[in-house]
């Protein structure tokens, strides 16, 4: 088992150039509910990268000159119920801290052409259109949250991507022991892979059993209820960051102490 670096998040964290009006984090875990009550920053522009009205890319750039370009990519059990929108809150929060930020939607199960393969090579083919567009001369990194989170670290073990770093929020890594779950996001994964891990390959939509090529970090919250930190602890090679009593969707507030971890992870990149 790989050793995990825990933040000792003492005291309040001033967050002010991300949380949108907000001085100092708050506390800590915060529902679905509580991100979709955040102010949600509108792209400066939407950019197809495929022929369905899903296969789009929402711009949001950086006020001065970006340090880093980052692919956001939602989660929500890959399923068509939860879009994009949830993840608009941490976009606009990444612009405000200096990043070009490109969050694209994809299709889920539900949508026709979503699931397994369909939705990874929707990030696929959108990770290949934000290499077409942006400055190249700055990093590129992938951030993806849950099940995006999955999508994400699926790009770290790809050796034709140009990433110089992925990150995964609470990713979800390997799909057999996930989908022994009972949990309503776990009952998702026979439904994404089209079957059960006797009728589907599992692994190959697994990155805990591949190997990554890319630089990967995972943040993982102690306290996450929808996807148990060991399956951040299932992959080999990622740097894995611990954050005391955080649950799953305080990766993805503004306002949350778990925010500046983030921020750190990236700056580190960004440098």
């Amino acid at each position: 088992m790989k050793p995990i670096v825990t933040f000792v998040l003492l005291g309040v964290f001033i967050v002010s150039a991300i949380a949108r009006g907000e001085s100092s984090a708050v506390e800590i875990p915060v529902s679905y509910d509580d991100i979709l009550a955040l102010e949600s920053p509108e792209p400066a522009r939407i950019i197809p990268y495929g022929g369905s009205p899903l296969q789009t890319l929402s711009y949001y750039p950086a006020p001065n000159e970006a340090v880093a370009d980052i692919v956001l990519i939602h989660g929500g059990c890959w399923s068509a119920d939860y879009d994009r929108d949830h993840a608009r809150p941490l976009a606009g929060a990444l612009q405000d801290a200096g990043f070009d930020v490109w969050l694209p939607e994809y299709r889920r199960v539900g949508d026709t052409g979503g699931g397994w393969p369909g939705s990874w090579q929707d990030v696929v083919a959108a990770l290949k259109k934000v290499v077409a567009a942006r400055d190249a001369d700055r990093p590129m990194i992938a951030v993806g949250h849950s099940a995006g989170g999955h999508l994400a670290l699926l790009a770290a073990t790809r050796k034709d991507l140009p990433l110089a770093h992925v990150v995964g929020l609470a990713p979800i890594t390997d799909l057999v022991a996930y989908g022994q779950g009972d949990n309503s996001c776990q009952t998702m994964t026979s439904r994404f892979m089209g079957g059960g891990p006797d009728a589907v390959d599992y692994r190959a939509a697994s990155p805990s059993a591949q190997a990554l090529h890319i630089p990967t970090s995972i943040i993982q919250g102690a306290a996450d209820p929808i996807v148990p930190p060991a399956q951040a602890r299932a992959v080999s090679g990622a740097a894995v960051v611990e954050v005391p009593s955080a649950g799953h969707f305080d990766l993805i507030h503004p306002g949350t102490a778990a925010l500046p971890v983030l921020l750190r992870v990236l700056g580190e990149v960004a440098r």
